[in-house]
């Protein structure tokens, strides 16, 4: 945490670069940054608002489908592509570590702010989407903050020792996004909570990404507080993992600089 405030502002500048630029060559440019997101939540509201007549349990209206589906999609979208290019960073960035004296974690930490900052976009967007839908804001709203900060957290923490191993173990990199998929669909993300064999039911609470995605379907959706251990678990998680890859890290890091 020293190491992350001491270089805060390092961090933040690559981060709103590697933002600025993702899309560059481009038409739109930065305008992508909002266009991607307005899309996928107008396609969804089509989808599911007009062709398939989604309804799900306590939502009601029109688009209550396409509100609980993009709630869970837009965080795990950036959630994914936090670990995807986390894990891969220390490679990506070898020719800096081998010349600048800094943590190797700060360029893990890069790609977390920028797909953090890449969600705030399309969440607000999603919010602005409810209301202009006929969704009532509510104070719960407030506190979206703290599960989408756990959440990006959490991607943070897996990133970190996902970026450590993939230097030593390049197949790291090819069982990712089996293991992204997995995790995507035994989380309730795509369907209800209830839609699930009793068994998956009470398995859920020890999905690592369960709390936060409950807690902003609940604060978002519900206008209802998420029960206690839903809190507990929102920070403990990436508290747990968080400490277990900055070990791991600890013990890679003399082999790293010379590996990459």
């Amino acid at each position: 945490m020293r190491a992350l405030i001491k270089y805060r502002g390092f961090v933040w500048r690559r981060a709103l670069t590697d933002l600025r630029h993702r899309f560059a060559g481009t038409g739109a440019g930065v305008l992508w940054n909002v266009l991607q997101p307005l899309a996928s939540i107008v396609l969804y509201a089509v989808v599911f608002s007009q062709l398939m007549k989604g309804r799900l349990g306590q939502i009601k209206g029109t688009f209550g489908f396409t509100l609980y589906l993009c709630s869970g999609m837009l965080p795990w979208i950036a959630f994914s592509e936090s670990i995807s290019r986390g894990t891969n960073a220390l490679i990506a960035n070898a020719q800096f570590l081998k010349k600048l004296a800094v943590p190797e974690y700060l360029f893990i930490a890069e790609t977390a702010v920028s797909s953090s900052l890449g969600l705030v976009i399309s969440f607000s967007l999603l919010i602005l989407f409810a209301l202009a839908t006929g969704a009532e804001a509510s104070i719960h709203w407030l506190a979206l903050p703290v599960p989408i900060f756990c959440f990006m957290w959490l991607g943070y923490a897996f990133s970190v020792l996902g970026g450590s191993l993939r230097v030593f173990f390049p197949d790291i990199g090819q069982l990712l996004p089996v293991v992204l998929q997995i995790a995507m669909w035994t989380a309730p993300i795509i369907y209800a909570p209830d839609a699930v064999p009793q068994i998956l039911q009470d398995a859920a609470p020890y999905h690592p990404i369960f709390p936060p995605v409950t807690a902003m379907h609940d604060l978002f959706l519900f206008s209802k507080w998420p029960d206690a251990q839903i809190w507990v678990a929102m920070f403990a998680w990436p508290l747990a993992v968080s400490i277990f890859a900055h070990l791991v890290l600890k013990k890679l890091r003399p082999e790293i600089r010379d590996a990459i």
